[in-house]
């Protein structure tokens, strides 16, 4: 669990560099020492980059891939390696392979390519580099179980087409906004919101907006819906809240703002380094230590 948890630190690091390095010059209005703070402390990111999940992988290797391609298809006429570009391809694959529902968020960013920064050379190097990660998943998932087998088609036809998903639970679309604001750190997350949607106003042409929006939209197509399944939305947050401050001529109100975003992202970070991710680890602890062998052990509901 720790060399797990050490791999999904280390490439967490180096994503969010790579993010913020890549990023910034489209989000932050000056180089100020507060927009680092701001960035760099953000609570959310060792919770999702130290959970041994495949989601948590599947947004580290996204956010890897994802400051590469819109560095070039922001600019077509921009200096680019063919090589590169299949390489970010192949993690963007990756990122798909390690986690299918990441082509949820995938795709908007591909139709914002088709619509306003076309190439198809540069799109068919991607293209190379997404179908090398598929053709190894597919190969690796057909060796284990013994047979050849799509493991992508079979996700799709029992998850969505037979219904299996939404016979967890139904929720309405607007799911997404209450479980935001009251899951991912409250008053902070209030904040991040409005922000949010200041951004999506002022920039309705920007990759993120569609990222966003399209990422929202589809997933409001399906019945089951959990907090965790916009998580490739909310590690970037901290973008959107710079963005945000950055654009605020009142001062006094930019002040207090900040110190409330902070304070409470302060609050968060402080458990979420302190505590364990999974609330169940203290009875794991309890029961390990108990010695228990060959015994059942019953629980009532969680």
């Amino acid at each position: 669990v720790f060399s797990i948890k050490f791999f999904n630190g280390l490439l967490g690091i180096i994503s969010i560099i790579y993010l913020f390095n890549t990023l910034k010059k489209y989000f932050f209005d000056n180089n100020n020492f507060e927009n680092y703070i701001i960035f760099f402390t953000f609570w959310f990111f060792p919770f999702i980059h130290l959970r041994t999940s495949s989601e948590s992988l599947g947004i580290i290797l996204f956010c890897l891939a994802l400051p590469f391609f819109y560095k070039i298809f922001s600019n077509n006429n921009s200096y680019y390696s063919q090589i590169l570009t299949i390489f970010f391809g192949i993690i963007l694959g990756l990122s798909i392979v390690v986690r299918p529902q990441m082509i949820f968020t995938i795709l908007p960013v591909f139709l914002w390519v088709l619509i306003f920064s076309y190439n198809f050379k540069k799109i068919f190097l991607c293209f190379i580099g997404v179908s090398i990660s598929i053709a190894i998943g597919i190969t690796i998932d057909s060796l284990t179980w013994g047979f050849f087998t799509n493991t992508y088609y079979q996700l799709y036809k029992i998850q969505i087409l037979s219904g299996y998903m939404g016979s967890y639970s139904s929720k309405p679309w607007w799911y997404f906004i209450s479980s935001t604001l009251l899951e991912l750190a409250p008053v902070f997350s209030l904040i991040f919101v409005i922000s949010l949607l200041y951004f999506i106003i002022k920039n309705p042409k920007n990759l993120f907006t569609w990222l966003v929006v399209g990422t929202y939209l589809i997933l409001c197509l399906f019945q089951h819906k959990e907090t965790r399944f916009i998580f490739p939305i909310y590690i970037f947050a901290p973008f959107f809240l710079i963005y945000f401050f950055n654009k605020l001529k009142n001062l006094k109100l930019k002040f207090l703002l900040i110190c409330t975003t902070m304070f409470f992202n302060y609050l968060f970070l402080f458990i979420v380094v302190f505590y364990p991710i999974n609330g169940k680890v203290s009875l794991y602890k309890t029961i390990f230590y108990l010695d228990i062998k060959y015994e059942n052990v019953y629980y009532i509901g969680e």
